[in-house]
This record gives structure tokens, C-alpha cells and sequence, in this order.
């Protein structure tokens, strides 16, 4: 489902989107792990951050989520 809101909410300013973590390696620790997701877009839009923040903090589940532009990469 975060992929799909990332899609959604950052549409043509989105590059890429990987997960990494134990949840990346498929290392999972019931009860430990959460999401680590890296979000490379093509310029930083706050408006789009917020509300991508505001949509995956909806979940139960703590997904952590680091946001780079492609000039930082």
C-alpha cells in the first residue's frame, strides 16, 4: 500500500522508492522490525511530503521513511 500512496501522492516527481531495513533484506522480527523506506524524488515539494507523512502514519505498523532528492544522489 505505501508504494501505491507514494505513486499517488508524488506522481511525476517520483524516481524511485526502495525498501530497506531488516523489512529490505526480508529479515523480519515480529515485534522489532518496522518499514524503512528511501524515497528518491525529483525535487523536494513540501506539500507532497506532508501529505504522503500524513497518509502512512494512518498505519499500525511505524514505517520510517528517509526522502532524497535526485540532486542529492
Amino acid at each position: 500500500m505505501i508504494v501505491y500512496y507514494a505513486i499517488d501522492i508524488f506522481d511525476n516527481n517520483l524516481i524511485n522508492i526502495t525498501l530497506g531495513g531488516s523489512g529490505g533484506k526480508v529479515e523480519i522480527i515480529d515485534g522489532w522490525s518496522d518499514l524503512d523506506f528511501y524515497i528518491i524524488l525529483k525535487t523536494y515539494s513540501y506539500k507532497q511530503v506532508s501529505k504522503f507523512m500524513r497518509v502512512i502514519n494512518l498505519n499500525s505498523i511505524h514505517i520510517g521513511t528517509t526522502f532524497y532528492t535526485k540532486k542529492e544522489i
